[in-house]
């Protein structure tokens, strides 16, 4: 990696992926996606073009097949999700969130961070693909944070229908692909069964981007965004500044390959995902509280992830 790259090459790296997003809650706006195409598009990203993606990534990637490198990759996501947590459960009276409710939805959505249709077009340019594929296998850790412990912090109860929506397509494709690497028979998967997984999971990105910021605007439409500004104050100095920073320190002392520090920096600069919003809804959060934090720190990004990794770069010494 250069370590030269300026923050204006780095702004510019990620800039599509906002306007991705823009561009997907204009449609929405405009009423070229309603609620059926919505709901039908984000089926279809997550259930066949996110998990061929997933393979295309992870089953051919030499990098992991580093000693260590997919047990430490998986730690490392669960670990910062859960440090996440338990900061922003914390630190939420500091920003006028007393009482519990408040707190564990503050400590639930600003504890995940966007680990997929966000840091996957950022890594792409900057690490190249097989740094995706560890990015990819991190992400695993931050699922099994956020279906367990996640549900039980924002809902005050964990239950066996928890454990069951751990397994989705996206994490099943990881589990395939991750012994098909490591035994190295990617070659007698047929030629035509390889292109048509490329192309499917190139369109995955794009698609999933659109349909964050259809369903931001959607959402967005519905709660009033610039009462309580402190909620938004607090999510921003937690999600893109406390936990950043722990993370890139860690790994600035904890000896480790570089595909996994790169891509552990790609997730450390990352705002909050936008799934807890509809989960914070589905287990009795408070969304108010939930939609606040996300699109605050969605917003405030464009400036903070080249920020953050141009640190990082610095820091490193790349």
């Amino acid at each position: 990696m250069n370590g030269l790259l300026g923050f204006t090459d780095l702004f510019f790296a990620i800039v599509p992926v906002f306007l991705l997003m823009s561009s997907g809650g204009l449609a929405r706006a405009l009423k070229w996606i309603n609620d059926a195409g919505e709901q039908a598009l984000l089926k279809l990203v997550v259930n066949l073009l996110y998990p061929a993606f997933i393979f295309s990534a992870v089953a051919n990637n030499e990098s992991l097949r580093m000693k260590g490198l997919i047990i430490s990759a998986v730690l490392t996501g669960f670990l910062f999700v859960m440090i996440g947590y338990a900061l922003c459960y914390f630190a939420a009276p500091l920003f006028g969130m007393k009482e519990n409710a408040e707190r564990r939805t503050f400590s639930f959505t600003g504890g995940i961070y966007n680990y997929g249709y966000f840091a996957i077009p950022v890594c792409t340019p900057l690490f190249g693909l097989e740094t995706v594929g560890v990015l990819l296998v991190i992400s695993v850790g931050v699922e099994l944070a956020m279906w367990s412990f996640g549900i039980l912090i924002v809902s005050g109860e964990f239950n066996r229908r928890s454990l069951k929506r751990m397994i989705t397509p996206p994490l099943v494709a990881i589990l395939i692909a991750i012994p098909v690497n490591l035994l190295g028979v990617t070659e007698i998967i047929p030629g035509f069964v390889e292109s048509t997984l490329d192309l499917l999971g190139r369109s995955a990105i794009p698609i999933g981007l659109i349909m964050i910021g259809a369903t931001m605007w959607q959402l967005m439409t519905k709660e009033p965004l610039f009462t309580r500004p402190s909620i938004a104050l607090g999510a921003c100095l937690m999600r893109l500044g406390v936990l950043p920073l722990v993370l890139i320190t860690a790994y600035a002392f904890i000896p480790s390959p570089l595909p996994l520090r790169e891509a552990a920096l790609v997730h450390a600069a990352m705002p909050c995902g936008v799934l807890p919003v509809v989960l914070t809804r589905v287990y009795g959060g408070r969304t108010n509280i939930a939609l606040r934090t996300v699109v605050s720190t969605c917003l405030v990004s464009l400036i903070t992830i080249p920020l953050w990794i141009k640190f990082g770069i610095s820091w490193y010494g790349w």
